[in-house]
């Protein structure tokens, strides 16, 4: 799991979290940088090193985004009217 025991406690906390990190505008830049890295295979020759470190924090931050929107469903699910 990456989130910890409060964040899964209060995943509505994750998203403000995120969307700290990076604005809308940011988050799909970084979606495409990651894309593009990835699909060209030249990450390490065209990213500095602050980009690759966004890259990898901008991951991390994904995949708790992730895992809390999927604790947010599981909620959802088990109480539909509230």
């Amino acid at each position: 799991m990456a989130l910890s025991p409060e964040e899964r406690e209060n995943p509505m906390n994750v998203l403000g979290n995120f969307f700290s990190f990076a604005h809308l505008p940011q988050v799909r830049e970084l979606l495409w940088k990651w894309l593009k890295a990835t699909i060209t295979g030249n990450y390490n020759k065209t990213l500095s090193r602050l980009e690759r470190e966004n890259l990898v924090h901008f991951y991390e931050q994904l995949e708790k985004l992730i895992e809390a929107v999927h604790l947010l469903h599981l909620k959802t699910r088990e109480n539909p009217g509230t």
